[in-house]
């Protein structure tokens, strides 16, 4: 029998845990019968585990078992999972007098036991890549403020290289290896898309004879720079009569020109006349895809979407994904990534550097075969952009024989990485996790009796 691993929790209702960063509320207890997140036969809470757990049906094979954090003993292997709100202010977080441990009123016991014996802390912020100086800082003062050894820390962040970071930041920090926190990627969108797909299956049918109305789909909610950037290229290229190109997140009379970067225009070859241009077609209506597919959608789970979306996605060849992050090293990786695989679509990432090769560790497969995809590996950030808007103005002289054979030859891969998503490989997180925590507390000696 393999080893057990508990998975803590302060609060356990009937019907399961609420999350560690808080106490239950009148709401709580008003719902505890019919709290639709929480419920056995599904789902548990949704908190970084749960679907994972014994109790829940164990899917990932690994032994953990949920358990009243108050049950804990010294000899236990224990995990205290708190999930971190994407939106919170990190400094508030981890404030050393009012962070989340004490918000949550965890117990003085169940720090003595993540001190001294084997219990791991596990910060889940697992939405973006929440791995920069300003976050690692407070996170490191938090944990010396409450004397708990990095080792015993687990940190499930939504960072395609979060190693690479985070060894970078602690050579410039001077943190030796005995503090250092373990990083383990997580992205809970994929496993949503997973969770989603085999609950209510919605498989798109690949249908490599259907010719394309439009080349390109590419979806932008938040004006971000890369976004910005990549609009003005497509304009400037000719591309948008051959695309879905949303740009929706404009407020009510805010100007496109406000949106520039003067220095990242020149590095693109691009100046303000061309954004002109955009916001002349902005005011006179005539942008280029309606955007209330996108502007209506849950962009997290993208659930109940699949009728709105699916059109787009049957009538152009590939996507151009723009995800969060872009002009950094920090690889954000989230819901935009795996959404044209849930959809079957072949894609182009704009991201950070290495992010193909980041898919390509999870089992996904790339395109090498039909476009250059030297791009991936490019550091200088506009240089990496301008070399993604040449690719799509290659792809743009297709002839539509190169596009019926391209349809036909990419069916086998935008099927694989279907099926690897629904498979969830997302799963491996959890026994990364496991491994570690069964492995790192066999060589633990328990210095302090724990009554």
């Amino acid at each position: 029998m393999s080893d057990r691993v508990y998975i803590a929790y302060n609060w356990i209702g009937p019907r399961g845990p609420i999350g560690n960063i808080r106490s239950p509320d009148i709401y709580d207890l008003a719902q505890v019968e019919t709290y639709t997140n929480i419920h056995v036969e599904a789902d548990c809470p949704r908190e970084t585990f749960g679907y994972n757990c014994v109790d829940y049906g164990n899917q990932v094979g690994t032994n953990y078992k949920i358990i009243p954090a108050s049950s804990c003993a010294p000899d236990d292997t224990f995990i205290f999972p708190i999930s971190l709100g994407h939106k919170d202010d990190i400094n508030y977080l981890f404030s050393p007098h009012f962070g989340l441990l004490e918000r949550s009123r965890t117990w003085r016991r169940t720090l003595e036991l993540i001190r001294h014996c084997k219990g791991y802390l596990v910060f889940e912020h697992g939405f973006e890549a929440f791995v920069s100086d300003p976050y690692l800082d407070v996170m490191h003062n938090y944990l010396r403020y409450h004397q708990i050894p990095g080792k015993k820390v687990i940190y499930a962040a939504g960072c395609g290289n979060i190693d690479e970071i985070y060894q970078y930041y602690c050579a410039r920090k001077g943190i030796h290896e005995r503090d250092q926190i373990k990083f383990v990627r997580f992205f809970p969108t994929m496993e949503s898309f997973a969770i989603n797909e085999n609950k209510d299956p919605h498989e798109n049918k690949y249908d490599p004879e259907h010719f394309p109305g439009r080349r390109f789909l590419s979806l932008n909610l938040r004006p971000r720079p890369h976004r910005t950037l990549l609009l003005g290229m497509f304009h400037k290229l000719g591309l948008m009569e051959n695309s879905y190109f949303s740009y929706i997140g404009l407020q009510p009379g805010e100007s496109i020109l406000s949106k520039l970067d003067e220095p990242y225009m020149e590095e693109c070859g691009l100046d303000t006349e061309h954004y002109h241009e955009i916001q002349t077609l902005l005011d006179q209506g005539k942008f280029y895809v309606d955007p209330d597919p996108i502007n209506e959608t849950d962009v997290i789970s993208d659930c109940e979407a699949y009728d709105r979306m699916v059109p787009f996605y049957n009538d152009s060849i590939l996507s151009v994904t723009t995800e969060t992050t872009f002009h950094t090293d920090i690889m954000s990786v989230t819901e935009k990534s795996f959404k044209p695989i849930k959809y079957k679509h072949p894609f182009i990432l704009v991201a950070a550097p290495n992010a193909l090769r980041n898919m390509q560790e999870m089992g996904f497969k790339t395109f090498s075969e039909f476009w250059p995809e030297d791009y991936d590996e490019i550091r200088h950030h506009n240089t990496r952009l301008r070399r993604i808007a040449e690719i799509c103005a290659e792809i743009n002289t297709w002839t539509r024989e190169d596009i019926m054979e391209f349809r036909r030859k990419v069916k086998p891969i935008v099927e694989h990485n279907y099926e690897m998503l629904v498979s969830n490989p997302y799963d491996t997180v959890y026994k990364d996790m496991y491994d570690y925590v069964v492995t790192h507390s066999k060589t633990l000696q328990i210095t302090e009796d724990i009554q």
